[in-house]
């Protein structure tokens, strides 16, 4: 598993340019058929629109990519579109650009422009997160050294998930992988040897804010 830039819910942009009306839907996906899903609703929504020019990235390593020019001229708008979504290094994403022509040719730039400009202002509107590769890790121990390891913990780079208090006190979190054995040597030292720690699992998750990359401006 490696890191990636992704989306977290939909978002959405409008502009006016020279008369004709650009309308930009950004969506998470997972598939390839799920953005053919979205771009037949996108078609219906906006029924009467002159064009539904779309890209997409797919895969961690951002190794999927379509895009669609949907009759404009060749490269004035699926391009541009994709080209917003690369300078972001998103993935799992898809963007769709509705054109409602307004009689005035905009030319090969203005197009370019246009469509990329209105893709750009869906994505700053887009919640982006990083998505980060973690470690589940399990802590066990009494009640009295709980006190001691809630301390130790908020000196950790961890994201705490869940704490349970049973018969002893469990406490799962979220740790990076090159985090976890220092982690786990660090609790253990702390409390002398009376904290079980073990890892229970991985996954990737959304890591909090001092690891993620705010959206440059395009």
């Amino acid at each position: 598993m490696i890191p990636y830039r992704t989306v977290v819910g939909t978002a959405a942009a409008e502009q006016v340019i020279k008369k004709s009306r650009f309308i930009g839907s950004l969506y998470p996906i997972e598939s390839a058929e799920q953005a053919q899903e979205i771009l037949a609703g996108i078609r219906k929504q906006y029924w009467d629109a002159s064009h539904h020019c779309y890209a997409y990235v797919l895969g961690p390593k951002r190794d999927v990519k379509k895009f669609s020019d949907d009759g404009e001229p060749q490269g004035t708008a699926g391009m541009p579109i994709l080209d917003v979504l690369d300078k972001k290094e998103l993935t799992n994403v898809m963007v769709v650009v509705v054109r409602y022509f307004g009689g005035t040719l905009l030319g090969a730039g203005g197009l370019v422009r246009a469509y990329g400009g209105t893709c750009a202002e869906t994505v700053r509107a887009a919640d982006i997160r990083v998505m980060t590769p973690v470690n589940t890790v399990e802590l066990l121990c009494e009640y009295g050294m709980w006190n001691r390891l809630d301390r130790a913990l908020n000196q950790c780079n961890v994201m705490r998930e869940n704490v349970q208090f049973g018969a002893d006190v469990t406490c799962i979190l979220s740790v990076k992988p090159e985090d976890t054995e220092a982690l786990i040597d660090f609790v253990t030292d702390t409390c002398q040897g009376q904290v079980l720690a073990s890892v229970t699992g991985e996954r990737i998750t959304h890591w909090p804010a001092a690891d993620e990359t705010a959206a440059d401006q395009i």
